[in-house]
């Protein structure tokens, strides 16, 4: 399956001016908002090719792209075994997604959603449609303008901190004004725009980086105490928040249209989940026993949520 996305060698799939730009900068990649459309519902067919459904005869509209790389920690050292997941609108503009209100037409045969793990080197790769670009006016928050053209990226793996992060292609007219990768320096948009392969407009490279993760003073069994189920109640929404551990990390899921995501510490004693430029914060409280009994969501805007723990 991997050949599909992978090729004979590393080297045949990177070419020079990806490898300079890498070696150049290692460190970790941008990560960026998980965005509003991340699958929510389970697929049959959720391979490394998503120009062809299982059980399909056509192929998925528009131009077929293949993205290969490698997975590498902030010294530029491979990880493998990375735990990979890629989701994109098709090629007029439109997720997949019961809250994408965009006119434009779904494609019956397009995957919009893969997962790999990353090859004993750090290679991955995946076959896919090269993404349109859409407009921001049928978003909940009825910005106008539109997105360049771009692919999201989930990558998980235990002992590094996860990272949600979006990649984008050059020469897009779209890439300078967009409203995600214009709040980016223009090193972190180089490292997350994909390198065309030599003489190959269809074959794109991209590195990612993973962070570390250190592990805490505070003793796992301490971090247990935060695990548990947080009922948020307002009117007509009701909404049950998750928090469970893995190792020295936490990780929160929000109902059924939100995945299981890091919640990394702050040094205000806070915790923070979503891309570091904008990410919510959150914070627990303690009862007089010492037992976690409530967290409160802190936005940027607005009032504060508190929840109730209730498992």
């Amino acid at each position: 399956m991997l050949q599909i996305g992978l090729g004979a060698t590393a080297g045949t799939v990177t070419g020079n001016m990806a490898l300079a730009k890498d070696q150049a900068a290692c460190g970790v990649s941008a990560d960026q908002v998980m965005g509003p459309f991340y699958p929510i519902h389970e697929q049959d067919d959720t391979d490394l090719d998503l120009t062809m459904l299982r059980g399909h005869t056509e192929r998925a509209k528009g131009e077929v792209i293949r993205i290969r790389g490698k997975i590498l920690d902030e010294d530029c050292n491979p990880v493998p075994g990375v735990f990979i997941e890629i989701w994109q609108a098709n090629a007029a503009g439109r997720y997949n997604h019961v809250e994408d209100k965009n006119p434009a037409p779904l494609d019956p045969n397009f995957q919009s959603f893969g997962q790999t793990v990353s090859d004993d080197k750090g290679n991955y790769g995946f076959k896919t449609i090269k993404p349109a670009l859409y407009p921001l006016s049928f978003l909940h928050d009825g910005e106008a303008g539109y997105r360049t053209p771009h692919i999201h990226f989930k990558i998980s793996m235990r002992g590094y901190h996860e990272l949600i992060t979006q990649c984008y292609f050059p020469g897009e007219p779209l890439n300078e004004p967009d409203i995600l990768l214009s709040n980016l320096s223009v090193e972190e948009q180089e490292r997350l725009t994909v390198v065309p392969k030599e003489g190959r407009r269809n074959i794109f490279s991209l590195n990612l980086h993973l962070r570390k993760v250190v592990p805490s003073a505070v003793d796992p069994e301490v971090l247990d105490t935060y695990v548990g189920q947080y009922l948020f109640k307002a009117k007509k929404i009701e909404r049950t928040y998750t928090v469970t551990r893995n190792g020295h990390q936490l990780f929160v899921e929000i109902d059924e249209h939100f995945p299981k995501v890091e919640i990394r510490p702050l040094a205000n004693g806070r915790f923070t989940y979503g891309a570091r430029s904008d990410g919510k914060q959150l914070s627990f409280a303690k009862a007089k026993n010492g037992t976690v009994s409530s967290l409160t969501i802190h936005p940027k805007k607005g009032k504060d949520q508190k929840l109730k723990k209730i498992g």
